[in-house]
């Protein structure tokens, strides 16, 4: 259900939240969107994951300069790229802090994981470094082997990367397991970036899967704990 968020400036963030039928408690997922923004697939995405009895909320990510989704098409991966290249990062994870804040004070939550899509991981890494959620999850996250050697994980990395995926090289995830050698990262053989956005040209339907079924079982153990 469309939701608007309180942000300390006044303004409020948009955002779509998703519950499950069981009262919970349980463990709750911060979805933070790719540069393609909360389109058809990740909305999609979420409704699974409630429906498996874990609440969802889907900030609107790229609200203050160029909100809505982008298409997978040379005019919306344009339009995409260029929100990425002027978002302001401080701002957008102080947005994300409400958002967390937000779904934390929830009576159905019971801890939450920051699920990050690409671009989304690395900021889904620094809401876990600085301790606002309590286990990060990330699909072809981008950029967080760039944060990863600035501060502690204090909780779970659950990592999933392809080996055809130029934009996160072996060099990176070494960088990050150097940093963080407590992270859970699952290599999917010939999968290209974009292999767990649904829409995507580069959707692999096996490696989805098993990023919904690691993003299931962090869930749960927040839940159990």
């Amino acid at each position: 259900m469309p939701t608007e968020i309180p942000l300390s400036d006044g303004t409020t963030l948009q955002a779509e939240l998703f519950l499950p039928e069981a009262p919970g408690p349980a463990g709750a997922v911060l979805v933070v969107p790719s540069i393609f923004g909360s389109d058809r697939g990740t909305l999609t995405f979420a409704r699974r994951i409630a429906e498996a009895g874990h609440p969802v909320l889907v900030p609107t990510l790229f609200q203050r300069t160029d909100p809505g989704p982008a298409g997978f098409d040379p005019d919306g991966v344009s339009r995409a790229r260029a929100r990425m290249r002027t978002y302001d990062r401080e701002q957008g994870l102080s947005d994300l802090t409400a958002a967390a804040a937000f779904l934390r004070a929830r009576p159905e939550v019971n801890g939450i994981v920051a699920h990050g899509i690409c671009f989304g991981g690395h900021l889904a890494a620094i809401l876990g470094q600085r301790g606002v959620v309590d286990s990060v999850h990330t699909v072809h996250g981008s950029g967080i082997e760039r944060v990863a050697p600035k501060a502690p994980l204090p909780c779970p990395l659950t990592f999933h990367t392809g080996s055809a995926d130029s934009t996160i090289p072996p060099e990176a995830i070494e960088a990050i397991s150097a940093a963080w050698p407590h992270a859970e990262i699952t290599m999917h053989d010939g999968a290209h970036h974009g292999f767990a956005h649904p829409g995507s040209p580069a959707f692999v339907s096996f490696a989805y899967e098993a990023s919904v079924q690691t993003l299931l079982r962090d869930a749960g153990r927040l839940t159990d704990g």
